[in-house]
């Protein structure tokens, strides 16, 4: 997707996830990542920003930079991890292991 588009459902989103930080996002504009989102009933509800096969060395690598929910209590960050696992072979999260309740 492009980042235009992406900004544009971030803004745009009603976010309730205490959690969320859209300056983890921000901060990855100017790198060369593809940016995905995840909707529900046409509602943004994840988001996450990749390094993909372009800038790997392998096909079907990804590493996931940021996965967020803008949305709480509904595992939507975990559902978005799962059609990125659909998509690439191998996925590496690039986390933060002081984050709580992750």
């Amino acid at each position: 997707m492009p980042l235009s588009r992406f900004k544009r459902e971030i803004e745009n989103a009603d976010i309730n996830n205490k959690y969320f930080n859209k300056a983890q996002f921000e901060k990855l504009y100017d790198c060369n990542c593809e940016w995905s989102l995840l909707f529900d009933n046409e509602e943004c509800v994840a988001a996450a920003a990749i390094v993909s096969e372009s800038w790997c060395l392998m096909k079907g690598f990804a590493y996931v930079n940021e996965l967020q929910s803008l949305k709480s209590g509904k595992e939507y960050g975990k559902q978005l991890l799962l059609k990125l696992k659909e998509h690439y072979k191998f996925i590496w999260l690039m986390a933060d292991p002081s984050v709580e309740n992750d």
